[in-house]
């Protein structure tokens, strides 16, 4: 079992459910155990700009982690989905953490 799976309790999303809001404040990332998330940005005409598919093992909202207060992008469920949410001040001390090469 990883640490990210040890750690932190992993809630399950079904398609269609927003993940985290472009613009909202940031408040830590996200790690997909299962599942598929669509980012996105809107566009001033209200049209959706695809960003990227994330997937099983990957990270979203890391965008913002250290550049912005806000979430660059929407984050919503396509395929129904596991996500570990990790909170910024768990993150900032595992980063800081002489010892995280078991992170992952």
């Amino acid at each position: 079992m990883t640490r990210i799976q040890h750690d932190y309790k992993i809630i399950n999303y079904q398609e269609g459910q927003i993940v985290f809001h472009e613009g909202h404040a940031y408040h830590g990332l996200f790690y997909i155990e299962e599942g598929k998330v669509k980012l996105y940005k809107c566009l001033s005409d209200g049209r959706e700009q695809m960003i990227r598919i994330a997937g099983k093992e990957e990270f979203i909202g890391y965008a913002s982690l250290f550049s912005y207060k806000k979430y660059k992008a929407t984050a919503a469920v396509v395929e129904n989905a596991a996500i570990a949410f990790i909170p910024r001040q768990d993150l900032l001390k595992i980063l800081g953490s002489e010892n995280n090469e078991d992170l992952f």
